[in-house]
């Protein structure tokens, strides 16, 4: 991290200078540099409570073992869209509350 950049920052300059890396070798096999650290699957599940505009609600993601692992809380209107990430309570309660919608 750059002190004196924000998270967001650092974010966008890391972003940037990744695909600028992808840009200047699109071949994956000589891109030593951008070799994935491991692959990781994750199902995202999308629990809308409102649409419309603006519309909410919840993204749960589960691991490759059909365990929720983290979650958002969304909402989006019209050209618009924010996120926030669930603290592990949060998206434990939000979990339990509709697993009768997730299935075992």
């Amino acid at each position: 991290m750059n002190p004196g950049k924000t998270p967001r920052q650092n974010l966008l300059e890391s972003f940037k200078s990744r695909m600028e890396a992808i840009r200047q070798q699109p071949d994956p096999d000589r891109a030593d540099d951008l070799e994935p650290l491991s692959l990781r699957r994750l199902t995202e599940i999308t629990l809308p409570l409102s649409w419309g505009g603006p519309g909410d609600g919840f993204k749960l993601y589960l691991n490759e073992a059909g365990k929720v692992e983290s979650g958002l809380y969304y909402w989006e209107d019209w050209g618009t869209y924010e996120q926030e990430g669930l603290q592990e309570k949060e998206w434990r309660q939000v979990a339990n509350y509709f697993a009768p919608l997730l299935g075992p």
